[in-house]
């Protein structure tokens, strides 16, 4: 069960949290622990990977955590960082400006056990990062029209370029982030799709 060892969060700017991550944990009484860099966790040791941001070193790490089937979460940059882990080509460009703007499922994501739980569409926080190429043997789940890639599933890993992790705190550390934002139909897309993820190691959900 990923609630039997602590998730190892990858987490390269440390000013804040990790928003409505660490809420799904303190509810499901998951440990986390955060790695701002150096040392990085097994993937032995962790009963999952949560990715929110771009951390080059982590490659190795991201490819061990599929190979051993860990279930993995990467928002925002993360997304290009586990694009790049499976051998896509990825745009390497600066940061845009922050937004909100809509997501909407794809056929698959809608019938996905995880992506699947939020409605469709749902607004989430930008922050144009860049795109990158759809993963061989990887599924689409989720676009928008202010991303140049969509959100992808492979086995359990999952690279989402928006961020569900979003709640007043991280709005507060993340510069243009619109006022208002995030409002109640955003942290419960984003609870909801969180749960989900931690309820991937259950044992009475079959693995992909």
């Amino acid at each position: 069960m990923l609630d039997a060892l602590p998730w190892g969060v990858l987490q390269p700017s440390t000013e804040c949290g990790p928003g409505l991550v660490g809420t799904v944990a303190r509810l499901r009484n998951i440990e986390l622990r955060i790695h701002g860099g150096g040392a990085l966790p097994g993937a032995h040791e962790v009963g999952a990977l949560v990715v929110l941001g771009e951390m080059p070193s982590a490659c190795g790490l991201l490819a061990e955590a599929i190979d051993a089937d860990v279930p993995v979460l990467a928002l925002g940059a993360g997304a290009r960082l586990l694009a790049r882990a499976l051998g896509a080509r990825v745009d390497d460009v600066p940061g845009g400006e922050a937004c909100v703007a809509p997501v909407y499922l794809t056929d698959e994501g809608c019938a996905d056990r995880v992506l699947g739980r939020a409605p469709s569409p749902f607004d989430a926080l930008h922050r144009g990062r860049g795109g990158y190429d759809l993963p061989a043997g990887a599924l689409a789940l989720a676009d928008s029209a202010v991303d140049p890639a969509p959100a992808f599933r492979f086995r359990r890993a999952y690279g989402v370029p928006f961020h569900l992790e979003t709640d007043a705190e991280v709005a507060t550390h993340c510069d243009g982030c619109p006022l208002g934002f995030p409002t109640r139909a955003s942290l419960g897309a984003g609870v909801a799709v969180l749960d989900a993820f931690a309820r991937l190691g259950s044992p009475f959900v079959a693995s992909w």
